[in-house]
């Protein structure tokens, strides 16, 4: 079992990443760069982050709030990532057998995300579940990790 760490935002280390965070009033769903991160940086700040999710098309780091304190579980890489990572430069696999065993699905926000002019930006959230075999060859989810946010019809 994975030891959990105190929460440190300078230790989140994504780049161009997403983020649901639930607060102690409300939750914010965006995007590193827009106005509703500034507001997460501040609740971070203020201690007021019940749970968040960050992530991107390579990983996604999850805290939540465990005995008063902000904790950060283990990251989950996108298994592609971890092959690429892991594969020999003699390997021939190409991309589509590297992510043969995953399912993208979609779901709709509840709220869509809008920008300041009151555009939608973002109302479907994607996760990526990877599947796994057990001995006896039947397959199960082996685990389910947040991918990006998008518009419909994008």
């Amino acid at each position: 079992m994975a030891m959990l760490r105190p929460f440190d935002l300078k230790k989140v280390d994504l780049v161009d990443y997403f983020f649901i965070a639930h607060l102690f009033d409300r939750i914010l769903i965006g995007k590193e760069g827009m106005s509703v991160h500034d507001i997460l940086i501040e609740a971070i700040n203020q201690d007021s982050i019940l749970e968040v999710h960050f992530f991107n098309e390579e990983k996604e780091i999850y805290a939540a709030r465990i005995d008063d304190k902000l904790v950060v579980y283990d990251t989950l890489m996108h298994q592609k990532e971890l092959k690429k990572s892991t594969q020999s430069s003699s390997s021939s696999d190409s991309e589509s057998e590297l992510e043969e065993d995953v399912i993208i699905r979609s779901y709709l926000l509840d709220k869509e995300v809008k920008d300041q002019k009151g555009t939608v930006i973002y109302d479907i959230l994607q996760v990526k579940e990877y599947i796994n075999y057990d001995e006896g060859c039947q397959a199960y989810i082996d685990k389910t990790v947040l991918y990006r946010l998008k518009k419909d019809g994008e």
